[in-house]
């Protein structure tokens, strides 16, 4: 699932089954949604997001939402 936002360019991208985490995106989601998990972890324009912890404030913070 690929969720876009008017205030960014960045994209958020979930495979919504347990065990995935959340990727936000910088660039070019079109491309670098058909990496691999390992390849997309090592790739500068990525970022993960493990759902523990506060991983909701961290996506709000990396898809720069202003109360985050």
């Amino acid at each position: 699932m690929v969720f876009t936002f008017a205030h960014t360019l960045k994209v958020f991208l979930e495979k919504p089954e347990y065990g995935n985490a959340i990727y936000i995106i910088d660039d070019d989601w079109e491309r670098l949604s058909r990496l691999t998990k390992r390849k997309l972890l090592t790739h500068p324009e990525a970022t993960r997001i493990v759902h523990k912890g506060k991983w909701y404030w961290k996506v709000k913070q990396e898809l720069e939402f202003d109360d985050a």
